[in-house]
């Protein structure tokens, strides 16, 4: 089996991107026990890799809407909007397709030394004219 290339990252700063997939991750282990995770896949719409493809990000978050969660910070930034994060009948699949501009952070895990990209803010949030 041929081993895949390390994964390029997306340049610090803001990028204009596209939601293009919510992944659900099912159950996995945690500091506080098993939780519900899923993946959103966000395609970078003004940077591509070295094969001229547009970069991806993934961004794993606990299944969760409570107000301090990072997914709801995560889903409370792209739609700017609280009611929406907070309406019951909200399905993940409403994002697909959404256009966003995102601030990308890069952070390095001190133990095993890898640099990951993270969304660190919303700098503007829009669905058309990007």
């Amino acid at each position: 089996m041929k081993l895949d290339s390390p994964r390029e990252l997306p340049s610090e700063g803001p990028h204009k991107a596209t939601i293009t997939a919510v992944e659900n991750l099912g159950l996995l282990p945690g500091k506080f026990g098993e939780r519900k995770w899923i993946c959103i896949v966000i395609r970078m719409d003004d940077q591509n890799d070295v094969n001229r493809e547009p970069l991806i990000l993934r961004m794993n978050y606990v299944n969760s809407r409570h107000p301090n969660s990072k997914l709801y910070n995560f889903l409370h930034g792209i739609t700017n909007h609280a009611k929406v994060v907070d309406d019951p009948g909200f399905d993940t699949d409403e994002l697909l397709g959404l256009r966003v501009v995102i601030e990308v952070e890069h952070r390095k895990n001190p133990l095993t030394k890898n640099t990951y990209a993270n969304v660190s803010r919303f700098p503007e949030t829009t669905e058309a004219g990007l």
